[in-house]
């Protein structure tokens, strides 16, 4: 059965094996013996055993890697948040999945948001990427042509901020997800200007893909944290006391 710690491991041992080829080719120990750190941990959310331990044992590695490296690593950011998310919900399935729900919704509106400046607007991050990336030659014309490159520029931002809606819209939620897929799979492609960048672009994106089981699980209703929060403030009973 395909759950969201067997996706977690999966990328885990994907991640584990791509640290081991590094270190290997690089004759770097550290990397060697880091590696099996991940893929133990992959094999244990894979099997579904000691799963808890395993997405605590995520969460650190994820942050130690990310600080060991000395560089912006968004992809184990992202899977430390993951791992997190889902080590407090075991056993609660429909709370996971709507927890899930919201932080892909902060990640694609936040990279919506950002891309609101003036450098972005005027395309000059798209004719950027097509000059510096190899195979992105044939789009040669779209750098030439800075209104195409506008349009393109502006339609990213739509697509990122329309998939933070669509997805938690039933009706448009087949849609988005398609989008969302052939989206994240063009933007490895495009954006990855080696095979480390490629591989580190993969977990990322990997990773985002994999919060979309969520949308298609049942979550806990909105309404519900809604009555929740409501409930203790006319009582005055904080529900994290015990009483």
């Amino acid at each position: 059965m395909l759950t969201f710690p067997r996706i977690l491991g999966a990328l885990s041992l994907f991640w584990g094996c791509a640290v081991l080829a590094e270190g290997v080719v690089t004759s770097t120990s550290i990397w060697i013996l880091w590696a099996w750190v991940w893929i133990v941990t992959g094999a244990a959310l894979v099997s579904g055993r000691y799963v808890v331990v395993a997405l605590g044992l995520a969460v650190v590695a994820c942050l130690l890697e990310a600080f060991l490296r000395s560089q912006q690593m968004s992809g184990l950011e992202l899977m430390a948040w993951l791992a997190l998310l889902t080590a407090v919900s075991e056993n609660r399935p429909e709370e996971r999945a709507l927890l899930v729900r919201f932080c892909a919704t902060i990640v694609y509106t936040f990279a919506a948001v950002t891309k609101l400046n003036p450098s972005w607007l005027a395309g000059e991050g798209i004719t950027g990427l097509i000059r510096r990336q190899p195979q992105l030659a044939p789009l040669g014309f779209i750098a030439d042509n800075l209104v195409l490159a506008l349009v393109i520029a502006v339609g990213v931002i739509a697509l990122e901020a329309g998939l933070a809606i669509g997805l938690w819209v039933p009706r448009l939620r087949r849609t988005a997800t398609v989008i969302g897929a052939v989206m994240h799979v063009t933007f490895v492609f495009a954006a990855a200007s080696d095979v480390w960048g490629g591989i580190h672009l993969a977990l990322f994106n990997g990773a985002l893909l994999a919060t979309y089981l969520a949308f298609w699980s049942p979550a806990l209703p909105l309404r519900s944290l809604y009555e929740s929060a409501r409930g203790r403030r006319s009582t005055g009973v904080d529900s994290t006391i015990p009483t």
